[in-house]
């Protein structure tokens, strides 16, 4: 995203300059950003696993893209796109409690979170597409919990508090919501 950031900043500043300054030709503008982008390095890879292929009814791929700041310096990031026949979207990167509305739209209609094995599948597929982090020797927990139509996968700790996914399913299991929570409700 900062990449992207930086990348829309720089084309901003070459469009407002004409309020400030000469306007940009367009033959400027090109070599312009041909020059940003020469300086942007993308390394895509597919993800794939059999459980993506069970929850979801996309391809799912990770590109890591490094931008030289000139100087020695460089950024990088990654974002994580889906593929829904020739339709591409991001999905969410969560970073703090939010709703992920793009990844919730991607569950197969097919699929039903309604037992402990869809449960594991549905877990195996979060696994791949935000991998657990952990620090040292210290094992974070991991564990998945129902309380009613919402399952908890619990993927590590905040601070003290115990963090993860909530996903909201009908009676039926069809998900309707999943969303990243820093703090799970505890029992």
């Amino acid at each position: 995203m900062r990449t992207t950031f930086l990348l829309a900043l720089a084309l901003l500043l070459v469009g407002a300059s004409s309020l400030f300054a000469a306007p940009v030709t367009d033959a400027e503008r090109d070599a312009i950003r041909r020059e940003v982008l020469r300086r942007v390095r993308i390394e895509p890879e597919r993800i794939e696993h059999a459980a993506l292929k069970q929850v979801f009814d996309a391809a799912f791929f990770k590109a890591e893209v490094h931008v030289d700041q000139g100087g020695g310096s460089s950024t990088s990031s990654t974002i994580q796109l889906s593929r829904q026949g020739e339709k591409w979207v991001e999905v969410e990167n969560p970073t703090t409690d939010q709703g992920l509305p793009v990844l919730t739209s991607l569950v197969k209609d097919t699929f039903r979170l309604d037992g402990k094995e869809a449960a594991e599948v549905f877990e195996q597929a979060l696994d791949q597409l935000f991998p657990m982090r952990s620090f040292g020797n210290k094992k974070e927990p991991k564990e998945i919990l129902r309380k009613g139509s919402t399952w908890i996968f619990v993927r590590g700790t905040f601070f003290e508090d115990k963090k993860g996914f909530t996903v909201a399913t009908d009676e039926e299991g069809k998900i309707t919501e999943i969303r990243q929570q820093l703090r799970l409700p505890k029992n």
